[in-house]
């Protein structure tokens, strides 16, 4: 079943009706005509993890989704392909929100696990012509979709932490996995349990806060690590281009400037290679700047520029000020 909706027609999802949602939707599924389900629940996470965090996600997931819970999530590698595998694992459906059109999966290596979600649940995409996938459109719709939000693994600056702040924003439940600081995947859950999260390492919480019972306690679950018995990641994200360089692997003295910046198709994962995020952090270290001056000064294209501008407000790194000037909140 497939279903094109404008939000001026009475059947577009009232919780999507916020300002600066998504103006057209259209789903494929089972649940494409009944995005209105019960128990809705995101959960959200990194597309690298850990394997033990791959496997807990699924054992949570599947354990939610037993108990009533309709898993939502982005249909990404890692964390949200776990999510969506565990609800599948019992029978239970889920919807997938992608950043794209559902007529071009976002993951492609995906497809099979897409094909198996509208079997039973729904894939939600956006009505578009342009080929970059909106990522902050959808990271908001997921979050208005759902009354929780489950952070389990994410870096500091991330996508799933984006999803966090739109919850928070509309006052959903927003839980962490807590996890080491030091650990780049978990230092994002540590940082949303410091601004508010509630930590979560079993479904009890959520499901006595709707009066369903859970037979299994905090204890058991530390204790005996029940998502040991889950499987492991059939379909990892593939590994990053080794010629890009890493964060973790950047030198410490400042890189010359590049007059031209290589082209490179926007991913899932970021939004420009680490050296560059690094210049357009540089170039706002030198004082506030509008967009214009920013691309000036670092020879960046203007659209990543804005997209990684509008991350770094989310994430509290700069701030807008009058006249479109941005800054760095520590200068």
């Amino acid at each position: 079943m497939r279903v094109r909706i404008s939000s001026l027609d009475r059947r577009f999802p009232p919780a999507l009706r916020f300002k600066g949602g998504p103006t057209h939707l259209e789903a494929i599924g089972e649940l494409a005509e009944r995005l209105d389900v019960p128990m809705p629940i995101a959960i959200v996470g990194t597309r690298r993890p850990a394997p033990e965090a791959w496997q807990y996600t699924y054992w949570l997931s599947a354990e939610l989704a037993r108990h009533g819970a309709t898993i939502v999530s982005g249909g990404a590698f890692g964390i949200d392909s776990a999510a969506h595998e565990g609800a599948l694992s019992v029978g239970k459906p889920t919807i997938a929100v992608l950043p794209t059109s559902v007529d071009r999966y976002s993951p492609a290596a995906n497809a099979d696990l897409f094909n198996r979600i509208a079997r039973t649940g729904a894939l939600i995409g956006f009505r578009e012509t342009r080929d970059e996938p909106r990522f902050h459109e959808r990271n908001a719709a997921i979050a208005a979709m759902v009354e929780d939000v489950i952070v389990v693994a994410a870096p500091v600056r991330s996508g799933a932490r984006n999803t966090a702040n739109e919850a928070r924003k509309r006052g959903r439940n927003l839980w962490a996995v807590p996890g080491s600081p030091w650990d780049a995947t978990m230092a994002g859950c540590a940082m949303e349990l410091l601004l508010g999260a509630r930590y979560l390492v079993s479904p009890l919480p959520i499901l006595a806060a709707r009066g369903i019972d859970y037979e299994t306690t905090h204890k058991d679950v530390l204790v005996k690590e029940l998502w040991r018995s889950a499987p492991c990641d059939p379909n990892p994200a593939p590994p990053r281009d080794p010629t890009v360089v890493t964060e973790a692997r950047a030198p410490a003295s400042p890189l010359p400037p590049i007059a031209r910046p290589p082209r490179q198709r926007l991913t899932t994962e970021t939004l420009l290679p680490a050296p560059e995020e690094r210049r357009l952090f540089e170039a706002l270290a030198e004082g506030p700047a509008t967009v214009d001056e920013l691309v000036l000064r670092t020879a960046l294209p203007v659209a990543p520029v804005r997209a990684l501008l509008l991350t770094w407000t989310v994430e509290g790194v700069v701030r807008e000020g009058p006249v479109g000037l941005f800054r760095l909140l520590n200068s």
